[in-house]
Protein backbone atom coordinates (compact mmCIF):
# COMPACT_ATOMS: atom_id res chain seq x y z
CA UNK A 1 0.00 0.00 0.00
CA UNK A 2 2.99 2.39 1.08
CA UNK A 3 4.50 1.37 -2.32
CA UNK A 4 1.28 2.90 -4.55
CA UNK A 5 1.00 5.87 -2.06
CA UNK A 6 4.53 6.98 -3.09
CA UNK A 7 3.58 6.09 -6.75
CA UNK A 8 0.23 8.63 -6.98
CA UNK A 9 2.13 11.00 -5.16
CA UNK A 10 4.30 10.73 -7.90
CA UNK A 11 2.40 10.85 -10.29
CA UNK A 12 0.44 14.05 -9.02
CA UNK A 13 3.97 15.88 -9.17
CA UNK A 14 4.54 15.24 -12.34
CA UNK A 15 1.22 15.70 -13.81
CA UNK A 16 1.35 19.48 -12.03
CA UNK A 17 4.92 20.11 -13.33
CA UNK A 18 3.54 19.28 -16.65
CA UNK A 19 0.44 21.80 -16.48
CA UNK A 20 2.87 24.14 -14.80
CA UNK A 21 5.35 23.88 -17.96
CA UNK A 22 2.42 23.89 -20.47
CA UNK A 23 0.89 26.54 -19.49
CA UNK A 24 3.88 28.63 -19.70
CA UNK A 25 3.96 29.38 -15.47
CA UNK A 26 7.02 27.35 -15.44
CA UNK A 27 9.45 27.16 -17.53
CA UNK A 28 11.34 23.73 -16.96
CA UNK A 29 14.12 24.79 -14.92
CA UNK A 30 14.86 23.26 -11.56
CA UNK A 31 15.81 26.48 -10.32
CA UNK A 32 12.93 28.04 -10.82
CA UNK A 33 10.10 25.38 -8.87
CA UNK A 34 8.33 27.23 -6.18
CA UNK A 35 9.32 24.02 -3.90
CA UNK A 36 12.06 21.96 -3.77
CA UNK A 37 12.14 18.37 -5.24
CA UNK A 38 14.05 15.44 -3.98
CA UNK A 39 16.30 13.81 -6.77
CA UNK A 40 14.36 10.38 -6.83
CA UNK A 41 11.69 12.64 -8.00
CA UNK A 42 13.93 14.51 -10.25
CA UNK A 43 15.28 11.79 -11.61
CA UNK A 44 12.80 10.55 -14.05
CA UNK A 45 12.09 13.88 -15.72
CA UNK A 46 15.86 14.77 -16.98
CA UNK A 47 18.65 13.55 -18.83
CA UNK A 48 22.13 14.07 -19.70
CA UNK A 49 24.26 14.60 -22.46
CA UNK A 50 25.12 11.11 -23.12
CA UNK A 51 20.71 9.86 -23.32
CA UNK A 52 19.81 13.60 -25.04
CA UNK A 53 18.55 12.81 -28.58
CA UNK A 54 18.91 16.25 -29.43
CA UNK A 55 17.12 16.83 -32.71
CA UNK A 56 15.80 13.54 -33.05
CA UNK A 57 13.71 14.13 -29.88
CA UNK A 58 10.07 14.28 -30.71
CA UNK A 59 9.89 16.86 -27.99
CA UNK A 60 13.28 18.43 -29.40
CA UNK A 61 11.08 22.02 -30.25
CA UNK A 62 9.94 22.29 -26.66
CA UNK A 63 13.15 21.40 -24.66
CA UNK A 64 13.59 23.69 -21.63
CA UNK A 65 16.96 22.90 -21.58
CA UNK A 66 17.87 23.66 -25.56
CA UNK A 67 15.46 26.47 -26.34
CA UNK A 68 16.63 30.16 -26.81
CA UNK A 69 17.39 30.96 -22.52
CA UNK A 70 17.65 27.70 -21.35
CA UNK A 71 20.62 26.41 -19.03
CA UNK A 72 22.20 24.60 -22.47
CA UNK A 73 22.14 27.64 -24.52
CA UNK A 74 23.55 30.18 -21.43
CA UNK A 75 26.53 27.74 -20.37
CA UNK A 76 27.53 27.26 -24.38
CA UNK A 77 28.03 31.23 -24.38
Amino acid sequence: MNRLCGWIRKRKLYKHLLNEYASGRWDGDRDNLTEEIEDARWGPLTSDHLQCTNRRCTNFSACSFLKPGGTWIRLSV
